[in-house]
């Protein structure tokens, strides 16, 4: 018999990171040259020592670098690469480029091009993904452990043990023995409470 029910499944939070980066190649290359040749580093380059002419060199080339190219922070989002995504799905590269080329054009034509290729591309990406999702159940529904630990790979969770607080193997490994001679006790001191409770009945 069938069994239906709803879940509540969430995507997995996107991994974010931080990159920095300076646009070299915007640099007006003769203004530069025209300013730095005006600095006191290029007019007074004799009075300097050595140690003087390093730090004059590092603070007015870092100076006009920060003013022509500052440094741009961006935030890059991680987006993991789907396992579904084959050849077929390429559609949605040219849905990109319809859409890109109605933008530009704003002709009807390009409109009608760019929906029907949105319209493919949706439809591919859903069947690719249905295909998967049954070939990888079938493959894993012999053993329902390995299931559930291909299933965590698959929504991207964590599948290393975590132990919070713990930095030294020989401790951990020392606190996780204690816990089991414990239960151990625990276990046998209830087991005998049990047999002297029947032995009096």
């Amino acid at each position: 018999m069938p069994v239906y029910s709803k879940l509540q499944v969430y995507k997995p939070a996107l991994k974010k990171s931080y990159v920095t980066f300076r646009k070299i190649r915007s640099i007006d290359k003769k203004l530069l040259r025209e300013e730095i040749s005006d600095t006191d580093l290029c007019k007074n380059l004799l009075s300097y020592n050595l140690d003087g002419l390093v730090n004059a060199y590092n603070k007015t080339l870092k100076s006009f670098l920060d003013h022509h190219a500052p440094v741009i922070t961006k935030t890059v989002v991680k987006r993991p690469i789907v396992p579904w995504f084959n050849d077929e799905v390429n559609a949605k590269k040219e849905k990109r480029r319809a859409e890109r080329k109605w933008h530009r054009t704003r002709l009807q034509g390009d409109l009608l091009d760019f929906k029907a290729k949105k319209n493919l591309a949706t439809c591919v990406i859903k069947e690719a993904r249905s295909d998967y999702y049954t070939d990888f159940i079938k493959e894993n529904c012999s053993d329902s452990r390995k299931l559930f630990k291909s299933a965590k790979t698959l929504f991207d969770q964590e599948l290393d043990l975590n132990f919070a607080g713990y930095h030294d193997n020989t401790k951990l490994a020392n606190d996780i023995g204690k816990f089991f001679v414990q239960k151990i006790e625990r276990i046998r001191s209830e087991l005998d409470k049990a047999l002297q409770i029947r032995v009096h009945r």
